[in-house]
């Protein structure tokens, strides 16, 4: 009994170092933003995706960032269009995050009609799995946080989508190291959770009963 449960803790413990090393590895490896501007590679749509709501009616620090950098790639020419990707996580305003971040977009110059957004989804499986409509068989182009750009990469390409880019306005939190440090720690467990739900999804879809897990599943 004491071995099982130490092989369990053993494994919990080397689980917990993988996805703190993955974590930090997409947020120290991962390029920023700001350093592919001048880049000869094109793509088709520059994909944003937002993190963490709104907090009184305006984009939390993070999702901003992620806006404005994915708005200096349009306006460098790297791609001729943007979407946006992101629900609704607080009751109040009831406004896709989306939404908003489309707002600060056409605001800074871009064109409203070179923006598409996805404003259902609650979680990075969802924002890849509902934005698919928009942006299957283009060529893309993923801005997020450091830490959450590789996650983000193997939901896009779960969800049948290959992603050519990703960049980073930063590599961690822009609103200091105590963030950073929990949204570390955060992305280590999201990246199991991710995991696992993706491959039960999987299996589901591939017998045609995606249904079955309900609409939050992946929430």
């Amino acid at each position: 009994m004491f071995r099982t449960l130490r092989l369990f803790f053993s494994c919990l413990a080397y689980a917990a170092l993988a996805g703190t090393l993955f974590a930090l590895g997409s947020a120290l490896l991962s390029p920023l933003c700001r350093d592919l501007i001048g880049s000869q590679t094109r793509y088709d749509v520059i994909v944003v995706l937002g993190g963490g709501g709104m907090e009184n009616g305006a984009l939390m620090a993070d999702t901003a960032s992620r806006v404005d950098a994915g708005v200096a790639l349009f306006q460098s020419g790297i791609a001729p269009a943007m979407h946006m990707t992101g629900g609704v996580n607080r009751p109040i305003p009831f406004v896709p995050t989306a939404e908003v971040m489309k707002d600060r977009a056409i605001a800074s110059g871009v064109p409203a009609s070179t923006i598409t957004t996805e404003g259902l989804s609650r979680s990075t499986l969802e924002n890849a799995l509902f934005s698919k409509g928009d942006l299957d068989g283009k060529s893309l182009i993923i801005v997020t946080e450091g830490y959450h750009l590789w996650r983000s990469w193997l939901s896009f390409y779960w969800a049948d989508m290959q992603p050519e880019g990703m960049c980073k306005p930063h590599a961690f939190h822009a609103e200091g190291w105590q963030r950073s440090a929990r949204a570390t720690v955060r992305e280590a467990l999201a990246l199991w959770f991710n995991l696992a739900r993706a491959v039960l999804w999987k299996v589901a879809d591939l017998f045609g009963y995606p249904h079955v897990l309900g609409s939050y599943f992946l929430h």
